[in-house]
């Protein structure tokens, strides 16, 4: 009995009448499919038969979303994202703000953001960060920008009506 695989080893190589043979088959660490035969014949080679093994390949998550960039203006508002995944996942924000409907998942999932006013009028950034769970984490990083309120002056009153004689009087600006 023979592999035509390295990865794949026969306990016993030869043998008589009924009789078993263990197999050990080594970890796929790549990701590809991979298959072997072992072969068995008889002394004289008039009888043979061939076993295939088939190995799945490594898991390796997978992560992405859409889009990576949201830009919104500084009134409250809800975004949404597009999370592709073939495992569980958590997510953070990095500003309570922006705050995401969940904050963990597994597989494909649609997240809506809630997005608080911003009174300011310096434009601001979140980062949410989602990354896959597991030893071969990947991580992926939506920006959401939001931009400052627009800057203005008021006055109050308006208008001053005053003498022709000297005069004082008080404007309040805002």
């Amino acid at each position: 009995a023979y592999s035509n695989q390295t990865w794949v080893s026969l306990g016993t190589k030869s043998g008589y009448g009924n009789n078993s043979i263990p197999i050990t088959v080594n970890e796929n660490k790549s990701t590809d499919r991979r298959s072997a035969e072992i072969t068995l014949t008889t002394g004289d080679a008039k009888a043979k038969c061939t076993i295939s093994i088939s190995q799945e390949g490594a898991f390796s998550p997978a992560l992405s979303v859409t889009p990576n960039n949201i830009s919104v203006g500084n009134s409250s508002c809800t975004a949404t994202a597009n999370i592709t995944s073939n495992t569980d996942w958590t997510l953070s924000s990095s500003e309570s703000w922006c705050a995401a409907d969940i904050t963990s998942g597994n597989g494909d999932k649609k997240i809506t953001f809630a997005i608080a006013e911003n009174a300011s009028t310096t434009e601001r950034e979140a980062k949410v960060k989602i990354k896959t769970v597991g030893d071969k984490s990947k991580e992926a990083t939506i920006t959401v920008k939001q931009s400052g309120a627009a800057e203005y002056i008021s006055i109050s009153p308006d208008r001053l009506s005053v003498s022709s004689s000297k005069s004082t009087g008080i404007v309040e600006l805002t």
